[in-house]
């Protein structure tokens, strides 16, 4: 990373600082979604509440229990968030900023991530690159999903990790990136159960795009793999027609 990427980041985390966690502290109200998240563990919020304002403020109860029977990636950061929640709070709440920062810590890293792509370009383009990204991504219609524990705001995560993953992996081969790419679809893809839907799409991508993105080696054999059942198919249609 060079001064650029490093103000960028600086800059990015300034911005999350200061929509996110200074006072007066904002949120998603809930629609009744959180409780699919958090209730398995016994938290929430009063229910008449819900109807006023976005909380921030979520206690444990056995009152607030239980099981939706809905799993998502996005329980993977509500762990790392009571973690972090139970390191800081002193008062036995967990606090709606403990989940913004896992949120806000995903995203900055995935910035980071992209860095070495864009540094491979001239000044300019990179430059104006980075400010339509900060522009764009750091507004509050995109963070204020971050303080909260919707589903949609691990997907949109999930989801530009995987374009910079793929990006990554494009311009510079290897299993890593390769890999980290798969990963991150595949924690997109169980976000919610409606984002199952795009298992078939991106497997067919991944297996179409698998010469540009995996090393060598591995390219050859998916390519000879693709061969073979090409070669098959033409078998079939062969003994058909005798």
């Amino acid at each position: 990373m060079d001064r650029i990427d490093k103000a960028v980041l600086a800059l990015a985390a300034a911005l999350l600082i200061y929509e996110l966690f200074t006072p007066p502290v904002v949120g998603m109200a809930n629609n009744g979604d959180f409780g699919k998240m958090i209730a398995r563990f016994n938290l929430g919020a009063p229910f008449e509440n819900e109807f006023k304002y976005a909380t921030t403020k979520y206690n444990f109860d056995s009152k607030y229990h239980y099981e939706s029977g809905i799993y998502s990636s996005e329980l993977i950061l509500v762990y790392a968030a009571l973690g972090l929640n139970r390191l800081i709070a002193r008062d036995g709440l967990v606090d709606i900023r403990a989940i913004g920062a896992i949120h806000s810590a995903l995203f900055l890293f995935t910035l980071y991530l992209l860095t070495p792509v864009l540094l491979e370009m001239a000044i300019r383009v990179r430059a104006a690159l980075w400010g339509l990204i900060l522009l764009v991504f750091c507004d509050l219609a995109y963070t204020l999903y971050f303080n909260s524990f919707y589903m949609d705001a691990a997907a949109f995560l999930f989801l530009a990790l995987a374009v910079v993953m793929y990006v990554r992996a494009v311009r510079h081969p290897g299993t890593a990136n390769a890999l980290g790419f798969v990963a991150a679809c595949i924690l997109l893809i169980t976000t919610k159960s409606q984002h199952c839907l795009l298992a078939l799409p991106l497997g067919v991508f991944v297996i179409w795009k698998g010469g540009t993105i995996w090393p060598a080696s591995v390219s050859v054999r998916i390519g000879g793999g693709r061969s073979c059942l090409y070669g098959a198919g033409n078998d079939r249609k062969n003994n058909r027609t005798q």
